[in-house]
């Protein structure tokens, strides 16, 4: 079975992508414009093409348009929602008019006979309410990672990778956790939110930026950790349904992750086996582990039926 991804950004930075790919097998259409004319106007080489992210919409009701309705041609085409497509309060006019682009080509694309997939049993639930279609669930899954023995002397520190501003990372969960004596090291990029923390990080010795990485490299990066912090703080729907990819790369690695309260979805399905919560780290609570059988269970769980998903449809 041939199939290709198609993304927006930079496969390197995108391990959703990156992790379906691994187990698919598919190619990856990478650096897409809104409108990408070399997919539109290209034979289709491929029997399946996922679209992933709203982004990508224009293209996928276009390739929809050329290559199956007016074409019959036997191409089977794939949503990948990985978001919610929620207004954000307080933005300027232009984020406004790309929400309600984004929803007029959400309501198209739901009303196409193609298929959808979306990252958690929340998000799936929220889009059926909204749309009446069944939404297939694929969690942000990666390959089992083992850098030596998952039991072996791990660094007495945290580590967080990611987008590094106030609502992925609260300054003032960093400061408690430094409070308490904790050593943490920063991976990903400072936006311009973010910068805030240099003067911060700067002063203090108990935290280091590490800088960019690389999305194939973060596992074997993180696995000489002891915990992976996920402490988003947004009220927001994306965030409470969400089943992050940072927490599946903690996972394969060997990695339990310290998480907030907002994180519903993960607390739900993970409490107390894979995650803790923030304040009972801070108390000490901290049995929680994992091990290379754990994950390996749910990895083969969620790729097999993933496979199938591809293999059933029509």
């Amino acid at each position: 079975m041939m199939g290709c991804h198609i993304i927006k950004g930079q496969l390197k930075k995108s391990s959703r992508v990156l992790n379906q790919s691994q187990i698919d097998g598919f190619d990856v259409y990478q650096k897409n414009k809104l409108i990408e004319l070399r997919l539109l106007f290209a034979k289709p080489k491929h029997q399946i093409y996922i679209f992933h992210q709203h982004a990508m919409l224009c293209n996928l009701i276009l390739f929809y348009l050329i290559h199956v309705l007016f074409s019959r041609r036997k191409v089977k085409i794939i949503f990948d929602i990985h978001d919610l497509n929620e207004l954000k309060v307080n933005r300027i006019l232009l984020s406004k008019l790309f929400w309600c682009i984004h929803e007029l080509n959400e309501k198209i694309a739901f009303n196409l006979p193609i298929g959808y997939m979306t990252v958690s049993k929340g998000l799936s639930r929220i889009l059926y309410r909204k749309n009446g279609k069944n939404v297939f669930i694929l969690s942000n899954i990666c390959q089992p990672f083992c850098n030596g023995d998952y039991n072996s002397s791990k660094l007495d520190k945290l580590v967080y990778f990611g987008q590094v501003n106030e609502e992925r990372l609260p300054i003032d969960y960093i400061k408690k956790l430094v409070d308490k004596g904790y050593q943490i090291d920063l991976f990903g990029t400072l936006d311009s939110a973010g910068k805030v923390y240099l003067g911060y990080i700067n002063e203090n010795a108990n935290v280091e930026f590490k800088g960019e990485f690389d999305a194939g490299d973060i596992q074997k990066i993180i696995s000489v950790y002891k915990f992976s912090l996920l402490c988003i703080c947004s009220k927001r729907s994306n965030i409470r349904f969400c089943c992050p990819n940072k927490l599946y790369q903690s996972l394969s690695a060997g990695i339990p992750c310290v998480i907030s309260n907002c994180l519903k979805e993960v607390m739900i399905r993970f409490n107390k086996k894979f995650v803790v919560d923030f304040e009972s780290f801070l108390l000490g609570n901290v049995d929680v582990s994992v091990s290379p059988q754990d994950y390996l269970d749910i990895y083969k769980e969620c790729s097999e039926q993933y496979l199938k998903f591809l293999s059933d449809f029509k």
